[in-house]
């Protein structure tokens, strides 16, 4: 499997051997994709499988099992369910991108969404600022003065 993986072009998503993440050692990792697999031989303990599993899922790593009989009798099997689940996670990881850039656009607010608040205004020294009715004169109207009589 890692000279498959050597040979292979798989552009930014390349995985290392051996990693470490977190405190666990995966046998393949991809930083990138934020996917692990992990290579199951006989006699591993299910109970610290799940644990670092469970360890691995709770930091975003999507663990891949993988039989290590598997990786001998059919090592092309393998290699299209990795590469299935390396399309997965990147649809996943896409769509959680769009709905975090959906969700963190600054929303508009219309006049149905305004406050009763945005309907007081301030004057300078921060006091309610009346607001003229339909019958009031403008303030900076010209005013009528009575004609001096002569």
């Amino acid at each position: 499997l890692t000279e498959k993986f050597a040979k292979a072009d798989l552009g930014r998503y390349t995985f290392k051997r051996f990693a470490v993440v977190g405190s666990a050692i995966v046998d393949f990792n991809c930083h990138n994709l934020g996917m692990a697999i992990i290579i199951e031989e006989e006699g591993d303990d299910p109970e610290i499988s799940r644990r670092r599993d469970k360890s691995l899922e709770s930091v975003g790593i999507r663990v891949m099992r993988i039989q290590a009989n598997d990786i001998n009798t059919n090592i092309d099997g393998v290699l299209e369910r990795i590469t299935l689940g390396m399309r997965m996670r990147i649809g996943n990881k896409r769509d959680a991108r769009r709905e975090h850039w959906e969700n963190s656009q600054p929303k508009e607010r219309g006049p149905a969404q305004a406050s009763p608040q945005d309907d007081v205004s301030e004057d300078a020294t921060g006091n309610e600022a009346q607001t003229p009715t339909d019958d009031a004169e403008p303030q900076d109207a010209p005013r009528e003065t009575p004609a001096e009589e002569e």
